[in-house]
């Protein structure tokens, strides 16, 4: 059986306004995925759940367009490491605890929908994460938002 490489999840990002104020406002975002093992997709490896959970700071323009900045974490596991409370994991799925830092932004499109990017830098401490769960150590994420 071939095997098509990559990754799929599913989740949600839960995300609380702190402050707010002429413009300017902090929100706690807290992103949480879970990638289920697929077989023939991704190499079959077990399934696991990654967070990032983040403070941002975000400017709201005249125009519509916003720019932030964030400090953060990111942590992953596979299930049965979350399950067995760290006795037992695959010897094949790593996981750990990043910090990370972000820059970001959007540009309205319509009253209800806007373009949103954000790149964030995976550090070991102060210094790009050599070890992690991606290929490099950066995290880029581009899409559109719709507000219902």
């Amino acid at each position: 059986m071939a095997t098509l490489p990559g990754t799929m999840a599913f989740g949600t990002r839960l995300r609380g306004v702190l402050w707010r104020r002429e413009g300017w406002r902090a929100a706690l975002v807290a992103p949480v995925l879970y990638y289920p093992s697929i077989p023939g997709f991704g190499g079959g490896r077990d399934p696991w759940v990654l967070t990032r959970p983040e403070v941002v700071l975000e400017r709201r323009f005249d125009s519509g367009v916003t720019a932030n900045v964030g400090l953060g974490v990111i942590a992953a596991a596979c299930t049965e490491s979350l399950l067995t409370l760290g006795r037992e994991h695959s010897a094949d799925t790593m996981t750990g605890v990043w910090e990370s830092v972000r820059v970001g932004g959007s540009l309205p499109m319509s009253r209800t929908t806007s373009l949103f990017g954000e790149a964030s830098l995976v550090l070991d401490g102060v210094r790009p994460a050599a070890r992690w769960i991606g290929v490099v150590p950066v995290v880029t994420v581009v899409g559109v938002a719709a507000n219902l």
